[in-house]
């Protein structure tokens, strides 16, 4: 489990400088049922517009936000990446914006 206080502390200026210069926003999710968000950066309200806190404090599952056709495909893929204990993964997909637009 990540504590997102110390992922924001320890991470804090790499994130800013990696994060706030484009359409990129930072998801820390646990493996559990869902995949329910530990930490967003804060930028995801420009980029889908949502505010990161909300989303984190009610525990937003961060499968919920991907667009129905990709997620079977981006689960079997997350599940392949964590049974081979893949340290670095990239995927593409559509993520739904607060406006419900993906």
């Amino acid at each position: 489990k990540v504590d997102s206080s110390i992922v924001a502390g320890q991470y804090q200026d790499k994130i800013f400088e990696l994060f706030s210069g484009g359409p990129v926003a930072l998801f820390v999710w646990s493996s559990q049922q869902g995949w329910p968000l530990e930490y967003v950066s804060d930028n995801v309200e420009e980029v889908l517009g949502y505010v990161a806190s909300e989303l984190v404090q009610r525990r937003q599952p961060y499968a919920g936000l991907i667009h129905p056709d990709d997620l079977p495909r981006v689960e079997a893929e997350v599940a392949r990446y964590l049974t081979q204990k893949t340290s670095y993964f990239e995927q593409k997909y559509r993520l739904m914006c607060h406006s419900g637009c993906y």
